[in-house]
């Protein structure tokens, strides 16, 4: 018994003694989750009041062409934290962020208020900066669908989708903004 118990605790020394990888990814932060949704619309049955833009965008994500991971809608603190965007300078948002932290499939719509539009570009833009370092940490093959990333622009609309189907989706959901 004595000899099981000093094992038991020589295992456990030398598992706290280990050394960490130097560079460890950047992991994305914990955010409060505006809805979840499933394949079939927000979940739990709640009747949620959606915008134009949001109505458009679900409709593809939810439209059963493609397969997405389990989507959360992002909030308002989110959006500014996460996506360095102010309410203040935009009109409408859908985004769609995946709740586990091993997909990188996101999709990000964005309509700016006038005169906003190079505004929204920046934090975009910084957005997927901090999106190309974390992944290129993480999963390589995750980290390929972001940089096969597609972005458009489609008058005050900025919108950017990272998953398998990129460039599909992207059609879509202009078709769908239409």
């Amino acid at each position: 018994m004595k000899k099981l118990l000093a094992f038991v605790s020589l295992a456990l020394i030398l598992a706290g003694c280990s050394s960490a990888p130097k560079e460890e990814p950047v992991a994305t932060p914990e955010i409060t989750p505006g809805e979840v949704v499933d394949g079939e619309g927000v979940t739990g049955g709640e009747s949620v009041e959606m915008t134009k833009l949001q109505k458009a965008v679900d409709s593809v994500v939810n439209g059963g062409q493609y397969e997405f991971p389990s989507f959360m809608t992002v909030d308002e603190p989110t959006l500014k934290d996460l996506y360095y965007v102010l309410t203040d300078d935009i009109e409408d948002y859908a985004i769609y962020l995946p709740m586990m932290n091993t997909q990188a499939t996101e999709i990000i719509v964005i309509e700016a208020k006038e005169g906003k539009l190079d505004v929204v570009k920046e934090a975009v833009a910084k957005r997927m900066a901090d999106i190309e370092t974390t992944w290129a940490q993480y999963l390589p093959d995750q980290h390929e669908l972001v940089l096969n990333r597609v972005e458009f622009e489609d008058g005050n609309i900025v919108g950017v989708v990272i998953s398998e189907n990129a460039e599909a989706i992207a059609k879509d959901i202009q078709a769908a903004l239409k």
